[in-house]
């Protein structure tokens, strides 16, 4: 019997409690545990508290396996959406070796401005003014230079597992994420991309406005996932 994976999500830091009927994915799509990851948020706790708060979750579990119904060759996996997609990442580079799959949902992954901020600098949802607001609570600009704020900079990308991300079309993080890709093409990751056409950021946390969009995308998370546990 295969023993069931162990899935850690991050969610968007402006995700509600309540706000999580999108994650359900995970548990009616594919049989495993699923971790919801609750971190400290900014402007209370700056960089890198979210970062030390999912690292710690991530460890936790590795070390805690059986405690959570799973056994000792329970693959672990991680993922996230938006800024939760960035601390996915970042617990891949944190904890080599540790985590075995990565599932990025349009990653903030790099504070640079790519041609996608300035496209859709007035885009429903994650406006640039917005975008700009929530890495000044939470960050000083020398942060916007560190490896665990913008994962694009990390010196070894090699120790990244078998990833899946996807990218929105109308999302000021598009390009980031799809730089992103190329960089790990690069460092031979064994990463797929998916683009979503025709949808903004956060489309993935609002299945009742894209519903053909979301289970689309729920239905490929799901079958990357699966694959890992062959």
């Amino acid at each position: 019997m295969t023993a069931m994976n162990i899935h850690v999500y991050a969610k968007n830091p402006n995700a509600v409690p309540t706000d999580i009927e999108y994650m359900f994915v995970y548990s009616r799509m594919v049989p495993c545990i699923l971790v919801d990851v609750e971190y400290r948020r900014s402007p209370e706790h700056k960089f890198p508290a979210s970062n030390e708060d999912a690292k710690s979750v991530v460890a936790w579990v590795a070390a805690n396996k059986a405690s959570l119904g799973g056994a000792s060759s329970s693959k672990i996996g991680v993922s996230g959406d938006s800024n939760g997609g960035r601390l996915a990442a970042v617990m891949c580079y944190d904890l080599p070796r540790v985590v075995d799959f990565a599932v990025l949902i349009y990653p903030k992954v790099s504070y640079q401005d790519y041609p996608s901020c300035d496209e859709f600098k007035d885009g429903p949802l994650l406006p640039k003014v917005r975008m700009d607001w929530f890495s000044r609570l939470t960050l000083t600009e020398d942060d916007y230079r560190n490896p665990r704020a913008s994962v694009v900079l990390q010196p070894d990308h090699s120790v990244m597992p078998p990833t899946l991300v996807l990218v929105a079309e109308l999302d000021p993080l598009r390009d980031g994420a799809l730089d992103y890709v190329k960089i790990l093409t690069a460092a031979g990751v064994d990463v797929e991309m998916e683009l979503i056409k025709g949808v903004p950021h956060t489309f993935w946390t609002l299945p009742g406005a894209f519903k053909e969009n979301c289970q689309r995308s729920y239905e490929r998370v799901a079958a990357f996932i699966r694959k890992q546990s062959l």
